[in-house]
């Protein structure tokens, strides 16, 4: 029997990482992939990840490409994808889908939202959109080029409320 749940925030987090941490398989599109990212999504070998690491993505410091090297180092699959915005995770048979790119800014400051589906029709489709996503992998001569486009990102901080 397949179940839902909304998760927010911490709630969220958590939940991805206690998925990943037991899962054999995952794939995940995840637009951006900021600093603090792979601490946030603990992706090893088999694992496979999506994200926009185009040079003016790079450039905007919204994905952090030390961070996608992080993931390959510890044996995972990188590609990168323009004009990728989707955030899915699937790992095993669980998919989380949602609001949050991967960051410490996402994480700490940021309201975020998904849900959490183990239905067997979603994390099949959810796989089969993620397929053919993964044509070009992150090479270490282009992770290298990113690496000197990149630039932190200017992001400020939260106002407080009135």
């Amino acid at each position: 029997m397949s179940s839902a749940t909304f998760l927010t925030n911490e709630a969220m987090w958590q939940t991805i990482a206690e998925r990943i941490k037991s899962a054999n398989r995952v794939d995940a599109a995840i637009a951006y992939f900021g600093q603090g990212g792979a601490k946030l999504l603990r992706l090893r070998k088999g694992h496979r990840l999506v994200v926009d690491m185009s040079p003016a993505t790079v450039k905007a410091g919204t994905t952090d490409p030390r961070e996608i090297e992080v993931l390959i180092g510890r044996g995972g699959e990188g590609f990168t994808r323009s004009n990728l915005h989707a955030k899915v995770v699937v790992a095993d048979k669980a998919l989380i889908a949602g609001s949050a790119n991967v960051s410490k800014h996402s994480q700490s400051v940021l309201d975020e939202a998904g849900i959490l589906t183990t239905d067997e029709a979603a994390v099949r489709r959810a796989r089969e959109f993620i397929e053919p996503l993964c044509t070009e992998p992150v090479r270490p001569e282009y992770l290298g080029e990113c690496k000197q486009l990149y630039r932190p990102p200017r992001v400020a901080e939260p106002k407080a409320a009135v």
